[in-house]
């Protein structure tokens, strides 16, 4: 989560500023300034006025999901139309009502459309596409997920299964390139990427 706070603090120095501020506040760093210098010297802010605008440039950025959830309480998150979507959805297909968990799914995933947890809509719309037979919404579902979530092993595996079912071995291979960035060590993936470019005739690769 700091890792990502500090990308969306550098994109808003960028929509703000300029990308030059960014080189800048590097060349402050290396010069020897600390944090606030730094923020005094090229952004003429304080932390805390840059922390106040940040908080602005957040609350802007993530209006729709922020909508869609409870606040906070103090004791623990409360449920909002997202959650009670993303919980309806699975509960309607362990139902039978198949088109009706679709429809949660689909308007969970349309309130919050960058939330990648384990039970991210995409997922459940992916199972349920699968369920019908209808493998390329399935796929899409699973790249939308993987888009998002750089850890994504088990969806990135069965999206490569499902490319390579539907004759798409050129979206496998990519698949398979981003799982390599996920376990670099497993001789498996190298191996199966071999054999998928061989496939396609790219011997270099």
């Amino acid at each position: 989560f700091s890792y990502y706070q500090a990308s969306l603090l550098c994109e808003m120095i960028e929509k703000q500023w300029g990308r030059s501020a960014l080189v800048a506040m590097l060349r402050g760093y290396r010069d020897g300034f600390d944090t606030p210098k730094v923020f005094a010297s090229l952004l003429k802010l304080t932390p805390d006025a840059l922390a106040a605008r940040f908080d602005g440039f957040l609350r802007a950025r993530f209006a729709a999901p922020l909508a869609a959830i409870a606040p906070w309480d103090g004791k623990g998150p409360a449920k909002g139309a997202f959650l009670d979507l993303l919980e309806s959805g699975p509960a309607l297909a362990e139902q039978g009502r198949s088109a009706d968990a679709r429809a949660a799914l689909e308007k969970a995933e349309a309130m919050f459309p960058t939330y990648a947890g384990p039970d991210a809509p995409a997922l459940g719309l992916a199972r349920l596409a699968r369920d019908r037979g209808d493998i390329p919404a399935a796929v899409a579902a699973l790249a939308r997920h993987n888009a998002l979530d750089e850890s994504a092993f088990a969806s990135n595996m069965e999206e490569a299964a499902l490319r390579e079912e539907l004759g798409d071995l050129k979206g496998a291979m990519a698949a398979l390139e981003r799982l390599l960035w996920i376990a670099p060590n497993d001789a498996a993936l190298h191996l199966r990427l071999a054999a998928t470019a061989e496939r396609l005739g790219e011997f270099p690769r």
